[in-house]
């Protein structure tokens, strides 16, 4: 007798839904908000951030947010703990999780 082998997939498509976060550097990003005439949608947050930690699990995941912020952003989180977020801590004044910035390119 044969035995059948099945995988259980997600039903969606993983990247598909919700927020699409682009891994750019921030003079990347500021370039890419000049180019398409965009702001730039900044997720700031910590590791340790249990509200951040919400907002990326519920919020960021919702099909409805996502295209509302993938037609209209240019999205980039960064650990602002760690290195390119690090440099963003004192000129956007980030000393607070979550920390959701909207920004323009110049």
């Amino acid at each position: 007798m044969k035995r059948l082998l099945f995988l259980l997939l997600p039903l969606t498509v993983i990247g598909q839904d919700g927020i699409q976060f682009q891994e750019l550097t921030w003079s990347q990003a500021l370039a890419q908000a000049r180019a398409q005439d965009k702001l730039i949608f900044l997720d700031a947050y910590a590791t340790w951030c249990q509200p951040c930690q919400a907002l990326e699990r519920y919020t960021f995941t919702d099909p409805e947010v996502g295209t509302l912020f993938n037609d209209s952003f240019i999205n980039v989180r960064f650990d602002m703990e760690k290195y390119p977020g690090l440099d963003l801590v004192e000129p956007y004044v980030v000393n607070l999780f979550p920390n959701l910035l909207f920004i323009d390119g110049s």
